[in-house]
């Protein structure tokens, strides 16, 4: 899906709609729309980005989640560095 299509208008047009009446104040149901969609979006593109977007999205939520627990300021920064350095490494792949 491209965004200048006019089915790239009508997804965002739906999906807003969606977003804002009907998860209004619902942060989890929110979050997972937003999650969801975005599958819908890239798999619109080719189904198998979708599993490279699945995987990193595991991937930085599992670091997010280390990242939060542990209380040493240099960990914290290897973590984040590292999710970094994953995340764009394969954007880059």
């Amino acid at each position: 899906m491209i965004f200048t299509s006019a089915t790239f208008l009508i997804f965002f047009i739906l999906f807003f709609l969606i977003y804002w009446f009907c998860f209004n104040k619902h942060l989890v149901s929110q979050n997972i729309f937003l999650l969801f969609s975005s599958y819908i979006f890239y798999a619109w593109l080719d189904w198998r980005y979708v599993c490279f977007l699945f995987v990193f999205s595991i991937v930085n939520f599992q670091l997010g989640l280390w990242i939060a627990k542990t209380t040493q300021l240099r960990l914290k920064a290897f973590l984040l560095y590292f999710g970094l350095i994953v995340s764009l490494g394969g954007l880059i792949y």
